[in-house]
């Protein structure tokens, strides 16, 4: 239930009092007002978060470098390899997997390029074809009719034409829609 309160601003100089407009604010608006953080508070703690977050990551890899320098001088070098080469064989698939990603994503944005002028585009990155295809691409951008498909057909509403009709087919006409509506 839905409560609406009038709300009447405070004002000093009585020639002003006809000019006052009542506020209408209804008991949800007052609700959703109270949980909402001003921006510049939300960019402030944002912010810090962030810088935090890269002074957090630096620590880490600082850190790591240490334990390296100390294993190195401690002459533990087959751990070192060790580590090196778990971190080589996790970087590595994933390099493939971007790799194959981005062959895919290459030649799906170059397939909608037209064949003849496929040759000029080949040595673009994959962003480069994304914003050219973006560019190029028509903004209309409707959902395909299902033509198989019968019921996809089956709900759409024709719209009225009183141009072909002659005047007393178009009043029977009228008089058909103003039913259909009933």
């Amino acid at each position: 239930m839905e409560e609406n309160k009038t709300i009447t601003p405070d004002v000093k100089h009585e020639s002003n009092v006809a000019d006052v407009e009542k506020i209408t604010v209804s008991e949800t608006d007052t609700l959703k007002t109270e949980n909402l953080i001003p921006q510049s508070r939300f960019n402030v703690v944002n912010d810090e978060r962030k810088e935090l977050l890269t002074w957090k990551d630096e620590r880490v890899k600082a850190e790591e470098r240490l334990k390296l320098e100390e294993m190195e001088k401690a002459g533990r070098y087959e751990e070192i390899l060790g580590k090196k080469d778990s971190e080589i064989e996790r970087l590595t698939k994933i390099e493939e997997r971007f790799l194959t990603w981005e062959s895919e994503e290459r030649n799906r944005q170059l397939s909608l390029i037209p064949e003849q002028e496929r040759e000029k585009f080949q040595h673009l990155s994959v962003e480069d074809l994304k914003s050219i295809n973006q560019t190029f691409t028509p903004e209309d951008n409707r959902a395909p009719i299902d033509t198989v498909r019968a019921s996809a057909r089956m709900n759409v509403i024709k719209p009225f034409s009183a141009k072909h009709n002659a005047k007393d087919e178009q009043k029977k006409g009228w008089a058909d829609k103003l039913k259909s509506y009933r």
